[in-house]
């Protein structure tokens, strides 16, 4: 259906060139009885997004057919990656000789009518398949990042009625949860001995398809106090794939965002690569749930690294021993203990001294996050750098457990990672930010869309363990949409941990059960925008209560 959509469209150009041209190009004399021979030989150029099979094909025909017939001579462009490239390829068109240009691209087509309109060439524009398909979607909706605000954001936007594309960078779903091996989701009670629960929507959707997979997740009360909820990385790879089967949401696995284009501080289109090339995605808005707020730079957002002096919190690296018996002390005083004791022999590369060791239920495996580094930048020489490194800080801290921490002694190391974990990177500066106040306080408001009961917890030493701010126990506070909209790019939505709070609220709204909250919020945000063409809180307010999300 597509080829053959493309390949009309492509037959009516060239009739309505033949047509424009018939008029200027014949020549004063009768007409021979050539069909060539009526008209003047001409040059017409055709640009394109996509040099694909279905090209190559109509390509022949041109040259071998079309050209031959009418007299014309075509000039073709290579794959037309941006605007830039269209205008260039169309500016030397003209100083070859082209008269015209017919432009059969997936965006960019007014640009094109222009540059033509400039220059004083003849133009016909043609959509190919994929750009009819996008210009049909005028409520979509494109989530960047696939961890748990990007599931969510995608999911609660879909089901608001809004087109929806997420696209991942990796090969399955479920970001820091699954790239960086972290198994436990904070944040959907609410901290202290009477815990609340504060996060359902989306997330609860995601812990039924848990569930449905078997004894995969278990709610425990962890070191610290807080009722957290356990569960098994690879699984969750599975049920993120079900669940997005199931609300019919489209995604792409293995797509790199490398661009965006923001026309009058509003994102237009994102570009993206695969291992087959380029290609574009168009969004009436767009969710950024990177983490990194990788979607927010290079659409010209503004942003804040780490806090308001610069300075972002620790970086974790976690890894996994088996072989662990079942009654060793995991606390964090014995493996501090062990710790302390393995730097004074001269074991090396040891970081953090207090940290939390993690048992899978029933089993001799346990998750380690102890390795740990201040990130200075997320570019590819730096990033080498933190793996680097911590993998080191892995090698010393398994030396370390198994030297001085009793039951441990025939540890093995099973997995690494497999990447580094993030808590802070880069941030969104929204309409509104989120402040200790408001965390410490509880404070609610009508505007909130989503809720956090998780108590401040900052990571600035890699040498210690975390600095935790107190708040009464059970009390949750609300977040605002404005927190989750950019201040500066009109369709731009941050969710997960780079949403706009300060350095000690932020340390509250990072994990993983707020991320979802914050995800789902965002997701219908910007699906009220697509299809209303307004995000007014009321009416974001009331989907996020039918989907079962402010409880």
């Amino acid at each position: 259906m597509k080829r053959f959509k493309k390949l009309l469209c492509v037959v009516l150009a060239v009739m309505t060139m033949s047509v424009l041209f018939a008029g200027c190009g014949k020549n004063d004399g009768e007409a021979n009885d050539s069909g060539s021979a009526e008209f003047e030989k001409i040059k017409v150029a055709y640009a394109t997004n996509n040099v694909d099979e279905t090209f190559v094909t109509m390509k022949n025909a041109y040259e071998t057919v079309v050209g031959p017939t009418l007299n014309i001579e075509f000039m073709f462009s290579e794959a037309l990656k941006d605007t830039g490239a269209m205008t260039t390829f169309i500016e030397n068109a003209y100083a070859a000789g082209c008269q015209g240009v017919i432009v059969d691209l997936s965006s960019g087509i007014d640009q094109a009518a222009a540059v033509c309109n400039d220059l004083g060439m003849w133009f016909v524009g043609i959509s190919s398949a994929d750009a009819a398909e996008n210009m049909e979607m005028e409520k979509y909706v494109s989530v960047v990042g696939a961890g748990a605000a990007g599931v969510a954001a995608a999911v609660g936007a879909a089901k608001a009625g809004a087109k929806t594309l997420l696209v991942e960078r990796n090969a399955y779903l479920g970001g820091e949860a699954a790239n960086s091996g972290v198994n436990c989701f904070c944040g959907f009670y609410t901290c202290g001995s009477d815990p609340v629960r504060v996060v359902k929507g989306i997330g609860q959707l995601v812990l039924d398809e848990m569930r449905a997979l078997g004894p995969t997740i278990a709610e425990e009360i962890s070191a610290s106090g807080n009722r957290d909820i356990i569960f098994q990385p690879e699984y969750l790879k599975c049920a993120l794939d079900n669940l997005l089967e199931k609300e019919h949401v489209d995604y792409f696995l293995h797509t790199v965002l490398i661009g965006a284009e923001t026309v009058e501080n509003e994102i237009r289109t994102i570009q993206c690569a695969d291992d087959e090339g380029l290609f574009t995605v168009s969004a009436k808005a767009f969710v950024d749930a990177t983490g990194d707020a990788n979607l927010s730079r290079l659409a010209g957002a503004k942003l804040i690294w780490g806090n308001d002096g610069g300075h972002p919190q620790a970086a974790t690296l976690t890894f996994r021993l088996s072989g662990v018996a079942a009654d060793v002390d995991l606390s964090p005083a014995a493996v501090e203990r062990a710790v302390v004791r393995a730097k004074a022999e001269g074991i090396r590369n040891l970081t953090r001294e207090k940290g939390f060791i993690l048992r899978m239920e029933n089993s001799g495996i346990v998750h380690v996050l102890l390795p740990s580094i201040i990130p200075e930048g997320l570019s590819a020489e730096e990033m080498t750098r933190m793996e680097r490194e911590t993998r080191k800080q892995v090698l010393g801290y398994i030396q370390a457990l198994r030297t001085y921490m009793p039951g441990m002694e025939h540890s093995e190391l099973a997995v690494i990672g497999p990447s580094i974990g993030f808590r802070e990177t880069r941030k969104l500066v929204g309409k509104e930010t989120i402040t200790a106040d408001d965390v410490i306080s509880g404070r609610k408001r009508p505007d909130g869309v989503a809720r956090g009961g998780w108590k401040p917890e900052i990571h600035r030493d890699v040498n210690k363990m975390a600095t935790y701010m107190e708040v009464k126990s059970g009390s949750y506070f609300d977040i605002p949409l404005g927190a989750l909209q950019s201040e500066n790019v009109k369709n731009l939505f941050g969710a997960g941990r780079m949403i706009s709070a300060d350095e000690a609220a932020f340390a509250a709204v990072r994990v993983m059960g707020t991320c979802f909250a914050t995800g789902h919020a965002a997701g219908v945000g910007a699906a009220c925008l697509a299809v209303d063409e307004r995000a007014e809180i009321e009416h974001v307010r009331e989907i996020l209560k039918e989907q079962n999300a402010l409880v």
